[in-house]
């Protein structure tokens, strides 16, 4: 295919599919600078403009187009059964740094939960953000001091709890100022 944007010239190559794309993208810059269509109407240009808008066409709904997956991202049954809730009830941000912040949560009685925050890359290792066990309502409360050289910004806490062979995961964030 030869494009010619300068002397107004858009020629296809015949048997190239690839090119009817470029050739309708010439074809727009044409009708753009010349204010109107000026390629001559015949049998093969109308041919060749009605599979560049099928093209153009198909191009421009690809990332609309529903595919089904090979393996479904959704949980089956068994394994949704097997989510437990863990919700956020409370957490204190924005914390100043050098203050205290508290995270509380409510799953299932007695599930196991852990937290976990991170700063940068490196998990905090704050006394208080251990492993505790639910009360007898679910809930569950850390209190953690935030170190004074805690870098200013939004941090992610990730709390997973579990309780024999149910689990289920939070994830939030506070602002350390």
């Amino acid at each position: 295919m030869r494009v010619s944007h300068g002397t107004g010239k858009c020629t296809l190559t015949p048997g190239t599919p690839d090119n009817v794309l470029q050739h309708l993208l010439c074809w727009w810059d044409r009708c753009r600078l010349t204010g109107g269509a000026t390629m001559k109407p015949s049998l093969s240009n109308l041919r060749l403009h009605k599979i560049a808008y099928v093209i153009l066409a198909l191009v421009l709904l690809a990332p609309f187009t529903l595919v089904p997956a090979a393996h479904s991202q959704l949980p089956s049954q068994q394994e949704f059964a097997q989510q437990l809730a863990v919700t956020l009830v409370s957490l204190t941000s924005p914390v100043w740094a050098g203050n205290n912040a508290a995270l509380e949560v409510t799953t299932t009685a007695r599930a196991n939960c852990q937290i976990r925050v991170l700063y940068k890359s490196d998990p905090s290792t704050a006394q208080g953000l251990v492993s505790k066990s639910a009360d007898k309502q679910g809930g569950v409360r850390w209190t953690w001091k935030v170190n004074s050289r805690t870098p200013r910004g939004s941090w992610p806490i990730t709390v997973t709890c579990t309780r024999g062979s149910q689990s289920g995961t939070l994830v939030t964030s506070f602002v350390v100022r």
